[in-house]
């Protein structure tokens, strides 16, 4: 069972959990590494995606592999209620660098050529963090550490409080 003291008092819930910004970055940043590392593996390490071990390619498997790294209860609280979200986000934009022809797909939907242009513009400034997140995903070789050592102090910026700012995501 958890054993977590809530501040009632506190402006959001992370607040009210107990989680400092720190351990926000730490959680975050290890919800990003998780999704993309376990991504790479399994295109390094297989033909195909319906290959790989379902641990490596499911929400649950990924989760199970970050419980043993939480510090405390508030922490593992924190991953279980917004692991999905914030996996999900990275991965798209993810999917969307992989796969350039998902790009043109999102940008055909407008049918003015101003719109298209500044819908490109607006996804390419989204995705550029999640090209250098890849980058330096693919620089630690895998070593969780190595990945945070590299980020903290430039990604803090664009996660706050209780939001992944970058993708807009609320957890209240």
């Amino acid at each position: 069972m958890l054993t977590i003291t809530f501040n009632h008092s506190a402006k959001t819930l992370s607040e009210s959990i107990g989680l400092s910004t720190n351990d926000l970055l730490y959680i975050k940043l290890l919800i990003i590494f998780n999704s993309i590392n376990s991504k790479l593996l399994v295109e390094t390490l297989f033909d195909k995606e319906d290959d790989a071990p379902k641990d490596m390619k499911t929400i649950s498997g990924n989760i199970e592999k970050l419980l043993p790294l939480m510090k405390n209860d508030a922490m593992t609280l924190f991953t279980l209620m917004h692991y999905e979200a914030i996996s999900n986000e990275i991965l798209v934009g993810y999917d969307i660098i992989k796969n350039p022809d998902k790009m043109k797909e999102i940008i055909s939907k407008e049918e003015d050529s101003i719109e298209k242009s500044f819908k490109e513009l607006a996804l390419q400034l989204r995705l550029a963090p999640i090209k250098s997140i890849i980058k330096h995903i693919t620089d630690s070789h895998g070593d969780f550490n190595k990945f945070y050592e590299s980020v903290k102090s430039k990604i803090s910026m664009i996660i706050s409080d209780d939001k992944l700012n970058l993708f807009d995501q609320d957890d209240n």
